[in-house]
């Protein structure tokens, strides 16, 4: 195989990958609206944006429980700092 052709054929590869991505829709504040997206497509959908986090909590969530927004994608290294979390736990 040429050289040409290993390159033509990684460029068709790059183009179809990058059609299995949706637009980006922002989380904001921990929410994110889908009622425009059409599920059909079978494209990803990136989660980009400020999620709630709650922290000791799992499941149903009371009304009044607490929670710190965090971005996504992000390091967490910090997360415990500020969510008042003690080391991380």
């Amino acid at each position: 195989m040429t050289l040409f052709n290993r390159i033509t054929l990684c460029l068709v590869f790059l183009t179809m990958a990058c059609q299995l991505v949706t637009p980006n829709k922002e989380v904001t504040s921990g929410t994110l609206d889908l009622r425009s997206f059409t599920w059909k497509t079978g494209k990803a959908i990136k989660l980009h944006g400020e999620w709630k986090f709650y922290p000791h909590t799992l499941g149903d969530l009371p009304p009044d429980v607490s929670y710190t927004l965090l971005p996504v994608p992000a390091l967490w290294n910090e997360v415990p700092l500020r969510s008042g979390i003690e080391n991380g736990k």
